[in-house]
C-alpha cells in the first residue's frame, strides 16, 4: 500500500507538474511512511518540491517536510483579540513554535483555513469585524512563519466556507478589504525584513511593537489589538527618526509615542 501511494505521490508531480502536496491529517500517519515517502520524492531529479503537512508535530522536519501549521500561535492570536491576553505574550508564543524548527523550515501561521471556515467562523465572525479581523492578520504575518490566505478571507467573507460543495468567491464583495489585502502582501513581499528570523519585541499588554531584519533592512509593526484608540511608546532608539509607511507612503518623524485608533496598524520603513 505504501509503495502504490509513493507511486501516486510521483505520478502528479511527473504527470501534471505539480510542485508539492499539502498533506492531510498528518499527525495521524506514520512516521515511518512520511519518511519513505519524501526521501523518495526528494531523490527525483530536477524538482523543487514543497511540502506542507497539516499538523503540528516536530517529527514532520525529520521526515522532510517544509513546513507545518502554526496551531498554538493562532490561539493564542484568539486570546489576545478576545479574551484580553496580552499583545507581549506573541512573540514568546512565536519563539515556543520556532524552538522545534530547524533552519529553513517554517510554520504557517493563518487567521484561519479550511477547517476554521467551514467548522468554526470567518476572520471577521471570530474576531469581531473586518477591522479586527484585518489587524490579527497582520500581527499573524509580520511577526514571523509563512502567511496563509484561505480563500474568501480576502474578501471579508463573513458565512461559512463549505468545502463538500462547490461555493463561489465573491470578488466584488467588500472590495476595500481585498485592495487592504493587496496592499498588506506587496508590502511584505517588497522588503525581506519581514521575512528576517532577526526580531525584537517591544510590545505592551495593547499594542504589538516589533522591529525586524537589522542595519539598513529593518521594518517596524505596531498592531493596536484593541477596540478603541491606544498611544503606543516609541523605542528610545527610533525616536527623532523619519520612516515611511509601507501601506500608504507618507512619512513621519518618531515620537516618543504614537497614537493608533482602534485595530489600526502601521508598517513603518527606511528609519
Amino acid at each position: 500500500m505504501r509503495i502504490e501511494m509513493i507511486r501516486a505521490l510521483k505520478y502528479w508531480i511527473l504527470v501534471a507538474n505539480v510542485d508539492g502536496f499539502r498533506c492531510d491529517a498528518a499527525d495521524y500517519v506514520p512516521f515511518s511512511f512520511w519518511s519513505q515517502a519524501l526521501d523518495t520524492l526528494r531523490g527525483m531529479p530536477d524538482r523543487n518540491l514543497l511540502m506542507l503537512a497539516e499538523g503540528g508535530s516536530s517529527s514532520h522536519w525529520t521526515a522532510g517536510f517544509d513546513l507545518n501549521w502554526g496551531w498554538n500561535f493562532y490561539g493564542a492570536l484568539r486570546q489576545v483579540f478576545l479574551e484580553d491576553r496580552s499583545a507581549a505574550d506573541l512573540s514568546g508564543v512565536h519563539n515556543s513554535e520556532y524552538g522545534s524548527v530547524g533552519p529553513g523550515y517554517h510554520r504557517l501561521r493563518f487567521t484561519t483555513n479550511h477547517d476554521e471556515s467551514a467548522w468554526d467562523a470567518t476572520p471577521p465572525s471570530v474576531f469581531g469585524g473586518q477591522a479586527p479581523a484585518l489587524a490579527a492578520y497582520v500581527a499573524s504575518t509580520f511577526l514571523g512563519g509563512v502567511p496563509l490566505i484561505y480563500g474568501s478571507q480576502e474578501v471579508g467573507r463573513e458565512s461559512t466556507v463549505p468545502f463538500f460543495s462547490n461555493s463561489s468567491i465573491n470578488w466584488s464583495a467588500n472590495p476595500d478589504v481585498l485592495a487592504e489585502y493587496q496592499r498588506l502582501m506587496d508590502a511584505y513581499s517588497a522588503n525581506p525584513a519581514w521575512r528576517s528570523t532577526a526580531l525584537s519585541d517591544f510590545s505592551t499588554d495593547d499594542v504589538l511593537i516589533l522591529e525586524r531584519g537589522s542595519g539598513s533592512t529593518r521594518g517596524a509593526v505596531l498592531v493596536n489589538v484593541r477596540d478603541s484608540a491606544r498611544s503606543a511608546p516609541i523605542p528610545a532608539a527610533w525616536q527623532g527618526l523619519s520612516a515611511i509607511d509601507a501601506l500608504d507612503g507618507s512619512s513621519l518623524t518618531l515620537d516618543s509615542t504614537l497614537s493608533l485608533d482602534a485595530y489600526t496598524y502601521r508598517l513603518l520603513e527606511g528609519f
